[in-house]
């Protein structure tokens, strides 16, 4: 899955910083890099054996962070 998301997000971290982006478009490609990043985290520490109070404590921030920008997508 990490793979595949590197793959379809890929222009968005090629992506030179643009003077003719708008800041609603610029707001919207580091919200879907924030989702993208805290499902990316939140995958890898799930993949953990066993887990601790403060690798859940990790997963829980990661998941917060998801809902918060999930809504770019």
């Amino acid at each position: 899955m990490i793979r595949t998301l590197a793959v379809n997000y890929t222009p968005i971290l090629d992506c030179p910083e643009d003077d003719r982006k708008t800041a609603a478009e610029t707001a919207y490609d580091d919200m879907v890099m924030g989702a993208v990043h805290a499902l990316c985290e939140f995958s890898l520490l799930v993949c953990q054996q066993t887990h601790s109070d403060l690798s859940l404590t990790a997963l829980d921030d990661a998941l917060k962070q998801f809902y918060k920008m999930m809504g770019a997508f």
